[in-house]
Formats: C-alpha cells, structure tokens, sequence
C-alpha cells in the first residue's frame, strides 16, 4: 500500500498492524509494524486472515494520525491507498 498526508506521500512513518476489536492495547513489541519508504509505500508480508486497524500516530511538529480498518484474507492485497488526517496540537496553559 500507500500512505499520504497532506501534502503527499508519507516518507519513513511507522505503521501499526492491529487486531480488530481488541479491547485492551497490546504492547507495541508485539504488533506486527512496517516503515513506509521515500515514497509513502510499505508492506506486511504474512499477515493471518482476519480483520485489523492500521494505525499511524506521529507526534511532534506536523502530527499525523490514520486509524483504518482493513480485512485480510487469503490473497494478497494490492492497490491499498491510505490517507493520514492533520492531528491536533494541545497544551497547558
């Protein structure tokens, strides 16, 4: 797949694989993660059949945030376009 943000393809963000429906968080060591490449794409190669959220949370100057579900199954999935919404920037006054 691909990932873009706002001003195009997202360069070198970790994604998160995550199951669906999982109500507590897992520790991060133990979900699959991918780094997108120089122009936004990535792969998961052996993912299970089942259905998962893909997530992507950059902090710090231009936050980012993608909370999308997919379904796996058998085949491999090709074509995959995501898009990265603007995050928001909170402090303490």
């Amino acid at each position: 797949g691909v990932v873009f943000g706002p001003d195009g393809p997202l360069e070198r963000v970790m994604l998160r694989l995550v199951p669906a429906n999982t109500l507590e968080l897992a520790s991060e060591l133990d979900l699959p993660t991918t780094l997108t490449d120089a122009g936004g794409a990535f792969t998961l190669p052996g993912v299970p059949s089942g259905h998962y959220t893909i997530r992507l949370n950059r902090v710090g100057p231009g936050p980012l945030w993608l909370d999308e579900p997919i379904s796996v199954g058998t085949d491999d999935i090709e074509g995959l376009t995501l898009s990265a919404k603007t995050g928001l920037r909170s402090s303490s006054a």
